[in-house]
């Protein structure tokens, strides 16, 4: 061992002889758990634990000493249930780069989504103590620390061609249970950082492995990130910054990492249904959550949803939405159809991105959901295409049949019910007619796209089952 490491390796040794009490971190989890100081159990376990990590890490034990250490350190991680000291102690010890040596090497306990692939080897048991821990562990973490946690379970990785095993560990750490939305979110930031630093290259091919080997890591963070439905909005708006929310809007949804999504788009998809249906429902945000759909509408079609064939700027295979994807989307559109038809006939300068709101004494304020709510500008083409997205099989496009036969006759109790806006019989046919007629448009030419109706042949050749209406044009 190098002087360098010998005396780091005391220094980590020094600092661990501390007792429990000077443990700030494990008495903070035993008391936010409920526990007393009089009852703390002696958090030395958890040290002693961490000290077994940093000898197997170290490379101090090779071959049948090594497992038998790492076989020790699964029976003590066992012992320790959910002891919150023990487990403060033990991960504010144990870097996320530990770990990834621990478990992510001399055999495979994870398998690439974060799964334990075999609990009764010492590794696996080790793992799945850790996939059960690490969760309750970072909630009594303090907001910053939670977030510079998930960013350096990403550093810790490094940039370059990332093991396996270490990438399945990662994943591991943000796939289990109860991890805080704020440490997903921390890895997604720095996802992003790294993605765009790496797209700086003058070498188009320099940011492929990182993405390749990050992709179920990436979609891990994302789909953790959006059971946060404010952190999904803030981090979507920019954080209050438009330029980076129109630049976090065409990294996320305007392109594809290498190889497509690992998850089939399941997590990218819940960020924006999450972002969106937060702000949607909240009128202190409903203009942000409007902005990001529309900006959102704009980038689909060319990125996430670009499945039709090789994608010549990135040789990326060809990629379909998930079933899980597909109503994730349409769950972010729904809450809008009130705005599909000032889109759709709203073909002379168009605003591709933005928001609007009807003033209570507009014409098109008769509608119920128009007036006094911001709404977003949905660029109709894109947004014709995001739709066929979402019928790519026959319940998708039965949920948009059966949304839009709903808001019909919402829209048409509306403008005939007395006291409406809309003056005489011949106004009202008018009225509702061009409105049926936007709506209509909107969502048949989606349905009858190319897109969908690929999607919905596949779907019947994967079930067995035959299409029905819409029909698809003749390809």
């Amino acid at each position: 061992m190098a002087p360098g490491s010998r005396r780091e390796a005391r220094r980590r040794a020094g600092r661990r002889q501390v007792t429990a009490l000077h443990d700030a971190g494990a008495v903070r989890a035993w008391v936010g758990a409920g526990g007393d100081l009089a009852s703390f159990p002696s958090s030395t376990a958890g040290l002693a634990a961490a000290r077994l990590v940093d000898t197997v890490v170290g490379r101090g034990v090779r071959g049948a000493a090594r497992e038998a250490a790492v076989a020790e350190l699964a029976r003590q991680l066992d012992r320790a249930g959910d002891d919150p000291a023990f487990w403060a102690a033990f991960y504010r010890e144990t870097s996320p780069a530990d770990l990834y040596v621990l478990l992510g090497e001399d055999g495979v306990a994870v398998d690439v989504d974060g799964s334990v692939l075999d609990r009764s080897s010492p590794a696996g048991e080790a793992a799945a103590a850790v996939r059960s821990s690490f969760g309750t562990w970072t909630a009594t973490l303090t907001p910053a620390e939670q977030e510079a946690l998930g960013a350096r379970v990403v550093d810790d990785l490094g940039t370059r061609t990332i093991p396996v095993g270490w990438s399945s560990t990662a994943t591991l750490l943000l796939a289990g249970a109860h991890v805080h939305p704020r440490v997903h979110a921390g890895a997604v930031r720095r996802i992003e950082a790294v993605r765009r630093d790496l797209a700086a290259y003058p070498d188009p091919l320099t940011p492929i492995p990182f993405e390749r080997d990050t992709a179920h890591l990436t979609a891990a963070a994302l789909e953790g990130m959006a059971a946060s439905s404010e952190e999904s909005l803030r981090f979507l708006s920019g954080d209050g910054d438009d330029s980076l929310a129109a630049a976090r809007s065409a990294l996320w949804f305007g392109t594809q990492p290498a190889g497509g999504w690992a998850d089939g788009g399941d997590g990218v998809t819940a960020l924006l249904r999450s972002a969106v249906l937060h702000g949607e429902a909240d009128a202190d945000h409903q203009q942000a959550s409007a902005l990001v759909l529309s900006r959102a509408t704009v980038e689909l079609p060319g990125g996430l949803l670009a499945h039709d064939g090789l994608l010549a700027a990135r040789g990326l295979l060809p990629f379909e939405l998930s079933e899980t994807a597909q109503r994730r989307l349409a769950d972010a559109y729904v809450p809008y159809v009130d705005a599909f038809d000032r889109n759709v006939n709203s073909m002379d300068d168009f605003p591709a991105v933005g928001t609007w709101t009807a003033l209570p004494d507009a014409h098109d304020a008769a509608f119920p959901g128009i007036a006094g709510r911001h709404l977003p500008y949905l660029e109709p083409q894109s947004l014709s295409d995001v739709l066929s997205a979402t019928m790519a099989d026959e319940a998708g496009t039965a949920r948009w049949q059966r949304e839009m036969l709903e808001h019909y006759e919402r829209s048409a109790r509306a403008v005939l019910a007395p006291g409406s806006d809309v003056r005489g019989r011949a106004e009202t046919i008018s009225v509702v007619d061009a409105f049926l007629h936007a709506h209509d448009h909107a969502v048949s030419d989606a349905a009858s796209s190319p897109a969908a109706c690929t999607g919905r042949r596949s779907s019947t050749r994967r079930t067995g089952t035959r299409g029905t209406r819409p029909r698809c044009r003749p390809s």
